[in-house]
């Protein structure tokens, strides 16, 4: 956590209290044993719920690349692992106890039910390691297939998937936000904002160094513009001003608390493996330039769609999304 973005968390942070508005803080184990550095912003966060956002980010390996191996079951057996420990930021070594556990440990008043993989990018094994140590409610998967639709949660082995964030950038048209939050019947849909505290102070993202590779020192600070900041801020404040007002009139509820009631359950034959895999890989792909080896086979596995011909399956999807 760099100087800018910490000073935007706690803007953020105020601005969800001035408005009396709850939200749910994903912090990954790294950062949740630096906050003891920050009394102020472990207070503001004790009205809002906390989830999980992985050990260690984008330190290499990520979870596509560390989950990446020919059986299943060590996948989960080394996410275990890896989200029990601390990473060391500059070579990725596992060193003493971290991960999940610190997170449950800083915030000890909490549920830590939650999780949202970094750049959403999830893995059916990763993901089951994760359920072993208490995570019921996924905010990471895109899932494709017939029937399933946008706006509702499902439940799938014990896992409640909630619906793709809509990425809510500091850029965003307060006025388009709000048409498009009262734009359906109340208690029709289910929408889930979602935004990083450091889009608001800084023009790149943090994690810029990784994508190649682990740096051999620590980042250099990063440069904010103020102009650009106090313009978000500004976009910032009218957004959360106009939900809390379609929330007054009844247009709208705006809840942090998750439920695992009212999901849909999920009929995994219905769902596109190939394109839910494709989606859930983009940051991996894009930024960090890796290409999982064994990943796709997990989730074919993890769907039940793997036959008595799995390999063939496998490769023909494989096919498909390049």
């Amino acid at each position: 956590m760099n100087d800018a973005s910490t000073k935007a968390l706690v803007v953020i942070l105020k601005l969800l209290k001035k408005y009396d508005l709850r939200s749910l803080f994903f912090v990954t184990g790294y950062m949740a044993e630096r906050l003891g550095k920050y009394p102020d912003i472990l207070r503001l966060l004790d009205s809002h719920e906390i989830g999980y956002h992985s050990s260690s980010h984008s330190v290499r390996p990520i979870i596509p690349e560390f989950a990446d191996t020919e059986s299943y079951s060590k996948a989960i057996e080394t996410s275990l692992i890896r989200e029990t420990s601390h990473v060391n930021p500059l070579t990725g070594e596992l060193e003493g106890e971290g991960g999940i556990g610190i997170l449950k440990e800083t915030f000890d008043n909490k549920n830590i039910v939650s999780f949202r993989a970094p750049g959403f990018c999830w893995t059916p094994p990763h993901l089951e390691a994760l359920q072993k140590l208490g995570i019921k409610f996924d905010f990471s998967a895109r899932l494709y297939g017939k029937g399933l639709l946008r706006d509702q949660k499902v439940a799938f082995r014990g896992i409640v998937f909630y619906p793709f964030p809509t990425y809510l950038e500091f850029w965003v048209n307060p006025t388009h936000l709000t048409s498009l939050l009262s734009s359906e019947p109340s208690g029709q849909r289910l929408l889930c904002l979602s935004s990083h505290e450091w889009s608001l102070a800084v023009s790149e993202p943090w994690d810029l160094i990784y994508y190649r590779s682990n740096p051999t020192s620590h980042p250099r600070k990063v440069a904010h513009n103020s102009f650009r900041s106090i313009d978000r801020l500004l976009r910032l404040d009218v957004s959360l001003r106009g939900i809390k007002m379609l929330e007054r009139l009844g247009t709208l509820s705006v809840t942090s608390t998750l439920d695992e009631q009212a999901s849909t359950p999920l009929e995994a034959s219905t769902v596109n493996v190939a394109e839910t895999y494709r989606f859930s890989m983009r940051w991996a792909t894009h930024y960090f330039n890796y290409n999982p080896k064994y990943v796709l086979s997990h989730f074919l596995k993890y769907f039940h769609q793997t036959t008595s011909n799995g390999e063939a399956e496998t490769c023909a999807c494989k096919r498909e999304i390049q």
